[in-house]
């Protein structure tokens, strides 16, 4: 069976083979590559992602067949792309085509040049679901009174975030109306899939997180660094991590040494001036906050971070926190799960998929900093209970991310679709 890929990023052994930087997004479609693979060696398995080019590359790597389609923008639908999918189906000849994601404009061209080649798309969010939460219920005004020259330079204004999902949930929509299949694992995108198209047939399948995060340690308390508190990204509004420094304040009048670091560049707390320059209106407002709050000696950076020293940052975690304000199922919260981190989450999305309050996690309303820093305080003061969670979501995890099992659970959604669309 040939399955092709379409993917929003270079997967690493593509980065590596053209000497690009890896990145640290995506492990988890590496992870579920290799598995696929390792489980079906039959599957002959091409990954199609897009670049600033000219012509149509290939690549075969290890067995995979690795393609990069010219695509103008990231924002915008380009039809002039669409004969390159022609010439890349032609080529490749898949059974079957996956794209994963729905939220940029080149998964709406591969799903409208598929004709008669069956095609299921795997829900990463939900972009439009997503847009009314952009700027975190910070005001419009308030962002664009910390605009910076990096916004200027750029023409992003922290506006635009909300103008832009807006967009891109157009190109979702459009998407999943192309298709007759869809994958995905929480009870809140299966609504907002069939909301959007309810002729939709839905798929369950769990994802596989990153290699480093299948092993025999886990969370001890023992070990853990006391009050310290985690959280695995503050780059947008979205993410809540104002919030979470609101509720760090309260914290800090109990435990003094009460310390945040936060998974990420440190282009907050920092006066040197390329640092200063990479500034978003966001971390220009969360450093004021941070300030205000008095709290520059209380919250740390970690720079960009691979998957290791992420597992590090975990285990070494008294708390791991996630504020968002809106997720499906993030690879994130899995993590932690899975190496028995204590987690406490905002209500959002999916989560309630995943964490089950007072049995293997704590869950509070996201604007409500007063409850978080009630549960965190709880974990804080409670080792059995923390211990108790721990060990709860970390048998659940397993049971969820079971790479064996979702490889196979996804092999039998490519032949159920497959099936299908010979008998239609």
């Amino acid at each position: 069976m040939r399955i092709l890929w379409i993917v929003n990023i270079e997967l690493s052994a593509l980065a590596r083979h053209l000497g690009n930087n890896t990145g640290c997004g995506g492990g988890w479609m590496d992870g579920a590559l290799k598995n696929l693979r390792m489980f079906f060696p039959e599957l002959h398995i091409g990954v199609v992602s897009t670049f600033f080019g000219k012509t149509l590359e290939h690549y075969p790597i290890d067995g995979v067949d690795f393609y990069r389609v010219p695509y103008g923008s990231r924002k915008q639908y380009d039809k002039k792309s669409d004969h390159f999918f022609q010439e890349l189906y032609r080529s490749f000849k898949p059974d079957l085509i996956h794209i994963h994601g729905t939220e940029y404009p080149h998964t709406l061209s591969a799903a409208e040049n598929t004709e008669k080649i069956p095609a299921v798309v795997s829900l990463q969010g939900i972009i439009s679901a997503y847009q009314p939460y952009a700027l975190g219920q910070l005001s419009p005004l308030t962002l664009l009174m910390h605009t910076t020259p990096r916004d200027l330079v750029r023409f992003q204004l922290p506006t635009m975030l909300s103008r832009d999902m807006k967009k891109r949930g157009i190109f979702e929509q459009k998407t999943l109306m192309r298709v007759s299949h869809v994958i995905g694992r929480t009870d809140w995108d299966h609504a907002y899939a069939l909301h959007l198209n309810p002729q939709l047939i839905y798929h369950f399948c769990n994802e596989t997180l990153r290699d480093e995060f299948y092993v025999d340690s886990c969370w001890s308390y023992e070990k853990c660094s006391k009050h310290t508190i985690f959280t695995s990204n503050g780059s947008v509004p979205l993410k809540g991590v104002h919030h979470l420094i609101s509720a760090l304040a309260l914290l800090r009048k109990k435990y003094p040494d009460v310390h945040l670091n936060i998974a990420g560049g440190n282009t907050l707390i920092s006066h040197d001036w390329r640092n200063v320059l990479k500034r978003t209106a966001y971390n220009h407002y969360l450093n004021r906050l941070i300030c205000r709050l008095d709290l520059q000696n209380n919250i740390s950076f970690t720079g960009t971070i691979s998957a290791e020293q992420m597992r590090q940052q975990f285990l070494r975690s008294n708390v791991y926190v996630l504020p968002s304000a809106i997720e499906n199922s993030p690879n994130s919260l899995g993590e932690a799960q899975i190496l028995g981190v204590p987690v406490v989450s905002a209500e959002a999305g999916g989560i309630l998929s995943m964490v089950k309050h007072q049995e293997n996690g704590l869950i509070y309303r996201y604007e409500d900093t007063v409850q978080l820093a009630y549960w965190i305080e709880k974990l804080f003061e409670d080792p059995e209970l923390a211990i108790r969670m721990g060990k709860n979501a970390r048998v659940e995890a397993f049971i969820r991310h079971d790479r064996k099992k979702n490889a196979e659970t996804l092999m039998k959604i490519y032949q159920d679709v497959f099936q299908q669309n010979i008998l239609s």
